[in-house]
C-alpha cells in the first residue's frame, strides 16, 4: 500500500518549524503560520459560493446515487479525459465502449503522471474527504480503492446532491 505522508515545503515560507508534512493535511498549500492561521480561523468553515462541477442540474436536482466511481467521476470529466489523452489511453478507456472497471483502472494508471497538475490533488482530496481514502490513487491501489468508494456510493449521503452538501457550497 503507498502512501504519501511528507512532502516538501518551499524554503521562502518563513515560519514553518517543520520542512515536512502529510500529504493533503489540515494545511495542504498553506506554506505560512499567516496562512495556516488565516484559513483555520477565518476561512475554513466558510461556503463555497461558487461552486463548479460536471454533474448536470438533473443529477443534482435528483440526488442522483452513481452506481461506481466512474460514472461520478469520469463520465462528464473533460478534463480528466484530456490527461488521459495525453497519457496514451485508448478512446474507449476514456469516452468508448469499455466497462466502468477498465476505464476507472485507466485513470488510475494517469494518476501517478500527474504530480503536480491540480487534477492529482483534487483526485486525492475527493477520495480523502469524501471517501475516507488515504492511499495514493494508482494501478496497484486501485481494486482496493474501487471497492471501497463503490460500497459508500450505493449508501445513504453520498448522491450528487450530498456530495455537494458535504462540500459546504451554498446557493
Amino acid at each position: 500500500m503507498l502512501t504519501l505522508t511528507k512532502f516538501y515545503i518551499s524554503p521562502h515560507a518563513k515560519g514553518m518549524k517543520d520542512m515536512t508534512r502529510k500529504f493533503l493535511d489540515d494545511n495542504f498549500l498553506l506554506n505560512s503560520e499567516t496562512a495556516i492561521r488565516l484559513y483555520h480561523e477565518t476561512a475554513k468553515d466558510m461556503p463555497i459560493i461558487d461552486y463548479h462541477c460536471h454533474l448536470s442540474p438533473q443529477e443534482i436536482r435528483e440526488n442522483k446515487t452513481f452506481k461506481n466511481i466512474t460514472e461520478a467521476w469520469l463520465y462528464g470529466d473533460h478534463y480528466k479525459w484530456r490527461v488521459m489523452r495525453a497519457n496514451g489511453i485508448e478512446e474507449k478507456y476514456i469516452t468508448g465502449d469499455a466497462d466502468d472497471y477498465d476505464k476507472f483502472l485507466a485513470w488510475a494508471r494517469t494518476v501517478p503522471q500527474l504530480i503536480g497538475n491540480p487534477l492529482h490533488h483534487w483526485t486525492h482530496l475527493e477520495l480523502q474527504r469524501f471517501f475516507g481514502v488515504e492511499e495514493l490513487l494508482n494501478e496497484q491501489t486501485a481494486p482496493a480503492i474501487w471497492e471501497k468508494v463503490n460500497k459508500q456510493l450505493q449508501g445513504e449521503g453520498f448522491g450528487a446532491r450530498d456530495l455537494i452538501t458535504k462540500s459546504k457550497v451554498t446557493v
